[in-house]
């Protein structure tokens, strides 16, 4: 008997220590499986309503989720699920609602959080406080907090519109939602630039035909007045010829029985991955009419005859200082100079039809010089450039070359209108080799071969460009085999926001081509810098900042210092871009000083566009010459515009005053313009535009108002594909009347009744993607197999793009538990498996169990479970069921997902032993009524898994006792189950009781009972 006693005191003292209960005896032993267990004696936690249910939409600021939750309204307040909630904004806190408990951490690791509703407390960044009690609620789905209290929990404010039935969270910080789908959209954006922002749709190469219709852009134009009388016809064109990429422009000009005719062609291949000619790896080459860049320190731009072979990267650029922005355009347009979006110059393209800025300045990274072309009819197109400077002069142990021979002033069909050096019958011959050492290392040789002075000099030089922390460098080394060197060291870097350029060139007897204005230049020195000086009205202001000294010897001037300054910025609508130079030289008798400035200012109002430039001399203080231009776009069909110029300087020339009236109609536009000139008289004219090509596919001339030339057209053709091969047959069905997406000009195209649509302005040796409209198709379940295509272009191309759609189905149902009376379960993550068992689509059911999937083409999947996504693994996997979407498509009621609980938890049964009065008291027995002592039975329960729920006690069979379930409660203590009476006492099960639950609690947790 002592020895029992000793025994069952010892269970209690050690049960106490080590925390495995926190109450009497009795109140260990009444441990129910439900939330009442866990929690205090008194519960302060609110009671949910289930009339009071709400399903929300849940949106942060003004952008929706896609996602709602169920909530409850508690008087004026709702309560809100916590653990929801955080899946939604993608906080890391975990809720165990079977516990009560929530823990993880907002935002940030250090930022910790736990809630302890057993223990009635909360736990921020290691602060320990009670519960405020009446602020949350519990059942066995979620823990329910008050939204005020919400607040104070999270960074963030909550909003509800109970009408709408929505939820608005204006998070008081970046939210990890918000987080995620900013970096999603500058991911996004970063892909769309470096041309994989579609890499899921099929690529396309435009192939290089024998031969194909040009596309056309033609213009004439007929001006007649009392003293001249005009004509005027401008051609280019680009087409396939011969496996080439082909273009050709013509211009004539009559005037009072003068004519001119202009004229020049070229040809060649690109092709960004280097494959071109077999072992030459090239990535482009041409022939014919060409124009080439500056060579540093040896030879100044050319046009003329040539031909040019490389594989250097088509983005590749060599400039360091300045470039040159050049193009073709029809005569008479405007071609305005955007640099990194500051408008820099503008210019009125004359009869040779190209436009060149010369000495454009050039930083650090990425330039982008957006050149827009303005027709006298109130066309616009853009032209873009990018110049990117970099260590990386050529990739890492990769020798590029480019080797060209151009005839200087020559041509192919006719001689250029403007030249570049006297001797027009001379060749030159340039070979350009680059090799990167590392990544910031790289070199450049250049041999060059020309006519200079009567005779043909050969020249060379060796560059270095190098990388020295935020310093780029470039040193170059210039030798003529006939006499005399030269050295030039440039320097760039970016300092406080600012790009500083540095450059300091030195001759000794040195005489090139690229110098030849200057043939005794001594020594050169320039600084510039650039940048912005601040911003007004979130715009910013731009600035350019330069000065040139000039040495020279042996030649009347002595010296030459230059200072050019530009400033430009964006101001409500208005571009404004103002640049001045000032000019002194120095000569052995005299000097001279000189500064003029240019004024540019662009905008639009509304419907009209207004431009205007002012250039003035300084010393003697006089305007030189005020021009302006509006354009007024009445509507798509009908635009006016108008254009007058104001010399202030006799000497200077004429002023005159213009004004087009232009109407578009879809096949061509048609213009009237009047001009008037001082001291000519008044004169009228006549222009007819238009652009024309054939599709190859269709055979059917098209002809419209948008240009064609310089460009690539897609021939787009759509279909039902009826047995599914992806290839049109005599089976399919043609589609007409849908449309497509990602270029303005294809806004109101759409597929004739062959399912046939022309998409002209296609950019060229880059990727462009042609989207299908999914709005024009007028069936749901008619889905594309892919909703676009990638398409990499060559000037004049025509690419033959399918668009194949497809009859799918879609099937919805609901995720079910087994357990509940078909309860639903919500966020079970659900896939579609093919039938290789790939997975085809993924969701997750929604707050109500409901599944949705859609664009199924026809076939045969499963519908699976994803394992990791099942609710808090309470569940088994269920197999994966089958479905068939038939080849019709259609909508399917899919199977509903049923799931099975896991084997209920075997727990223990509350009993009570009847024993001697005396074990308990510890005196000599009484005589009365035994009392009952609770004694918890040893039962089946698994390691680690909670005893959270009612059972009614049963009977328990206990060695050596007879053992039966009490017929009612203890009325002193309700909170108490049924109990069960155990007669007498064993101490080998109470032994074994004991050591269990010493286990069962935790104390070795992962070590088996030896």
């Amino acid at each position: 008997m002592i020895n029992r006693l000793a025994v069952l005191f010892g269970a209690f003292f050690v049960l106490l220590f080590t925390g495995a209960i926190q109450a009497p005896v009795a109140a260990f032993a009444v441990q129910q499986v439900s939330r009442e267990s866990v929690l205090p004696a008194e519960d302060q936690t609110l009671s949910i309503d289930e009339e009071a249910l709400l399903v929300l939409e849940v949106r942060i600021d003004k952008k929706g989720t896609g996602q709602g939750l169920i909530a409850y309204q508690h008087e004026d307040d709702v309560l809100l699920p916590l653990g929801a909630l955080c899946t939604i904004l993608e906080l890391a806190i975990m809720v165990d609602s079977d516990q009560g408990t929530a823990q993880g951490w907002i935002i940030d690791e250090e930022r910790t959080f736990e809630l302890n509703l057993p223990a009635q407390t909360i736990s921020r960044n290691g602060n320990l406080m009670p519960l405020t009690p009446g602020t949350v609620a519990w059942d066995h789905d979620d823990i329910y907090v008050l939204t005020d209290v919400l607040e104070s929990w999270l960074p963030l404010d909550l909003k509800f519109n109970l009408q709408r039935m929505n939820l608005v969270i204006i998070p008081r910080e970046a939210l990890p939602f918000q987080s995620r789908l900013k970096r999603d959209e500058q991911r996004a954006l970063w892909l769309l630039t470096k041309g994989k922002g579609t890499m899921n749709y099929p690529i396309q190469l435009a192939p290089y035909r024998l031969w194909s219709w040009p596309l056309v852009d033609a213009t004439m134009g007929f001006n007649g007045g009392r003293q001249t009388n005009s004509r005027r016809l401008a051609l280019t064109s680009n087409f396939d010829l011969g496996g080439l990429s082909s273009n050709l422009f013509l211009s004539h000009m009559a005037s009072n029985g003068n004519s001119h005719t202009n004229a020049r062609f070229k040809a060649g291949r690109w092709n960004r991955e280097g494959t071109l000619l077999g072992p030459a790896g090239a990535t482009h080459y041409e022939f014919g009419d060409l124009y080439f860049s500056r060579v540093p320190l040896i030879s100044a731009s050319k046009q003329g005859l040539g031909a040019m072979i490389s594989n250097q990267s088509l983005n590749h650029s060599r400039e360091f200082n300045t470039t040159d922005v050049q193009g073709d355009a029809l005569p008479g347009w405007e071609a305005e100079l955007y640099i990194n979006g500051s408008l820099y110059d503008f210019q009125i393209v004359g009869e040779s039809g190209q436009f060149l800025f010369t000495g454009v300045p050039l930083i650090m990274g990425n330039n982008t010089f957006r050149t827009i072309l303005r027709g006298p009819r109130g066309e616009t197109r853009e032209v873009v450039r990018n110049a990117n400077l970099s260590p990386e002069m050529a990739d890492v142990g990769q020798l590029k070359y480019k080797a060209t021979i151009i005839k200087d002033g020559g041509g192919l069909l006719s001689d250029p209108l403007t030249r570049t050096t006297n001797y027009p019958s001379a060749w030159s011959q340039q070979l350009e080799l680059a090799y990167a050492l590392t990544s910031s290392h790289a070199l450049v040789s250049n041999f060059s071969r020309m006519r200079l002075d009567d005779k043909t000099g050969t020249f060379g030089s060796m560059t270095s460009h190098n990388s020295l922390g935020r310093i780029y460098l470039e040193t170059i080394l210039a030798k003529s085999l006939r006499s005399g060197a030269s050295m030039s060291v440039g320097a760039r870097t970016r300092l406080a926001g600012q790009n500083l350029f540095a450059l300091y060139n030195l001759n000794d007897e040195y005489v090139a081509e690229a110098i030849y204005a200057q043939s005794y230049l001594e020594r050169e020195t320039v600084l510039r810098s650039s940048g912005t000086l601040a911003h007004l009205a979130d715009r910013p202001l731009s600035y350019t900042l330069g000065a040139t000294n000039k040495l020279f010897q042996g030649r009347d001037v002595q010296q030459e210092n230059k200072i050019k300054f530009s400033l430009a910025t964006s101001l409500n609508g208005f571009h404004l871009s103002h640049n001045a130079q000032y000019i002194q030289r120095e000569f052995l008798a005299s000097k001279e000083r000189s500064t003029r400035g240019t004024q540019l200012l662009r905008t639009q109002i509304g419907p009209i566009s207004y431009g205007a430039e002012v250039t003035y001399q300084v010393d003697p203080m006089r305007f030189r010459s005020s021009s302006s231009t509006i354009n007024w776009y009445r509507n798509a069909r009908v635009q006016l515009s108008s254009r007058a110029m104001h010399y202030w300087h006799a000497n200077l020339g004429t002023d005159h005053l213009s004004a087009d009236l232009t109407v578009f109609l879809d096949q061509m536009s048609l213009g009237a313009k009047y001009s008037y000139f001082e001291g000519n008289g008044s004169a009228f004219g006549l222009t007819l535009g238009t652009s024309l090509t054939r599709d190859n596919r269709s055979s059917s001339w098209i002809a419209q108002n948008q240009r064609l030339a310089n460009r690539a057209v897609a021939s787009v053709r759509a279909f039902i594909d009826l047995n599914n091969n992806n290839t049109f047959d005599g089976s399919d069905e043609p589609l007409p009347g849908l449309g497509f997406r990602n270029l303005s000009v294809w806004r109101n195209i759409r597929t004739n009744e062959d399912g046939i649509a022309l998409l002209p302005g296609l950019m060229v040796n880059t990727t462009q993607t042609i989207k299908l409209d999914i709005s024009t198709v007028s069936d749901p379940y008619l889905v594309p197999s892919s909703m676009g295509v990638n398409v990499v272009s060559h000037p004049g191309s025509f690419t033959d793009v399918e668009f194949p759609l497809t009859y799918v189905g879609e099937i919805e149902g609901m995720v079910l538990d087994v357990g509940g009376e078909g309860d639903p379960v919500r966020y079970v993550g659900l896939e579609i498996l093919d039938g290789e068992g790939n997975r085809v689509q993924s969701t997750v059911a929604e707050f109500d169990g409901y599944y949705y999937f859609s664009n199924l083409f026809p076939g045969d999947y499963k519908l699976a479970v994803i394992a990791f996504n099942l609710n808090a693994n309470r569940f088994e996997l269920p197999e994966p069921v089958p479905f068939t979407v038939p080849p019709m498509g259609g909508f399917i009621e899919g199977p509903d997902i049923i799931l099975k609980r896991k084997e209920p938890l075997k727990v223990r049964r509350p009993i009570i032993a009847s024993v001697q009065p005396e074990i308990i008291r510890g005196k000599e027995p009484e005589k009365e009524t035994p009392k009952e002592a609770p004694i918890v039975a040893a039962a089946e329960l698994s390691p680690g898994l909670p005893t959270a729920q009612k059972s009614p006690v049963e009977k328990a069979t206990v060695p050596g006792s007879a053992v039966t379930a009490a017929a009612s409660s203890d009325p002193q203590n309700p909170s108490l189950p049924d109990l069960v009476e155990v007669p007498g006492f064993d101490e080998e099960l109470t032994l074994s009781l004991i050591f269990e639950i010493l286990y069962r609690n935790s104390l070795w947790p992962d070590e088996p009972i030896q």
